[in-house]
């Protein structure tokens, strides 16, 4: 994805359709600034580097979830709202995973509890939202 992020805070080299879609579907989401937790400091920097952070319920980002994996929009991070009721463990393993899905890095490590897996704890993750919907 490249060029200039549009009047909605959205890189204009996604299809129109696109940008119009996520900024009905999804809200902005700004890092916190100043705080030591390396996931926001990676979203920060990922912020940045040009990238665009948006994030949507549990039903909607369940929608883009399988679009951004085809389509790895280069910058683009959506991640799940609050009201997928995350533990940080799976926040910040998830927010890894879409850093990479939108080719801006990972988050570091957060360190897997009870020998989980990051893979074991991405599906975890992902199956609490979904069972949000």
């Amino acid at each position: 994805m490249t060029g200039p992020s549009g009047g909605d805070g959205i890189r204009s080299g996604l299809p129109r359709l696109v940008r119009i879609s996520l900024v009905l579907t999804t809200s902005a989401r700004r890092p916190v600034p100043g705080t030591p937790d390396p996931l926001e400091r990676a979203l920060h920097e990922a912020l940045d580097a040009g990238a665009v952070i948006r994030e949507a319920s549990p039903r909607n980002f369940m929608l883009w979830y399988p679009a951004l994996r085809r389509n790895r929009w280069q910058g683009l991070i959506l991640l799940p709202n609050r009201d997928a009721r995350l533990s940080p463990l799976e926040i910040a393993v998830l927010s890894g995973h879409m850093l990479q899905i939108a080719g801006v890095g990972r988050c570091p490590d957060p360190g897997h509890g009870a020998g989980a897996s990051g893979d074991e704890v991405l599906r975890l993750a992902l199956s609490r939202v979904r069972a949000q919907l």
